[in-house]
């Protein structure tokens, strides 16, 4: 087994904020959730970010089981995140549908992919990143805006994007508001339709 060396590139199985908070959020509310495909997987991010250590069951690098360890976890779980090494075949994304899907024996799972995955219902995307924080070439970074974009069939062909601070200053995801449209005292709150 090859050495883990912590530089995972974007595509090769590396995990993005958002997908941490996405984890954290569903496991701090209760949800149980699987982690596959990620041999970085940071657990001091996710657990910063609130999760709840206890609910997240994790095979960081499944090799070519890959399809049966998310049918296994489909059953067991709220939401899987994947990274497949490779594209689904026809006859894999049959079966990890009919694992997700809710049955009268089972409810069913969110099945997240980082990997391309064009059977999606839904693909989200993160564009346009700001960081904010420096001031005249010094200081510290402390939040980022993006774009988040939702395509797919979910969206029924409707280009949905939102903005949101990911991380915002606290370290949270929240939806961006601009200074000039912001109540005073008042939080911004991301809602989720």
């Amino acid at each position: 087994m090859p050495p883990r060396t912590g530089d995972t590139a974007a595509g090769d199985g590396a995990i993005s904020y958002a997908a941490h908070a996405l984890l954290a959020g569903a496991t701090a509310g209760g949800a149980w959730a699987g982690v596959v495909g990620y041999p970085n997987f940071s657990i001091a991010a996710v657990s910063q970010l609130g999760a709840d250590l206890s609910k997240v069951l994790m095979l960081d690098e499944p090799g070519e089981r890959w399809p049966n360890a998310v049918a296994v976890l489909a059953g067991a779980v709220d939401l899987v995140l994947l990274h497949a090494p490779r594209r689904p075949n026809a006859t894999q994304l049959r079966r990890l549908a009919n694992r997700v899907r809710p049955t009268d024996r089972q409810r069913g799972c969110v099945l997240v992919a980082t990997s391309p995955w064009e059977a999606a219902h839904l693909a989200l995307s993160v564009r346009s990143p700001r960081w904010e924080g420096l001031g005249d070439g010094s200081g510290n970074l402390t939040r980022r805006r993006v774009t988040i974009r939702a395509t797919g069939r979910a969206t029924h062909g409707q280009r949905r994007e939102i903005d949101l601070w990911l991380p915002a200053a606290d370290g949270a995801m929240r939806e961006y508001v601009p200074q000039e449209q912001q109540p005073e005292g008042e939080r911004p709150r991301l809602r989720i339709a």
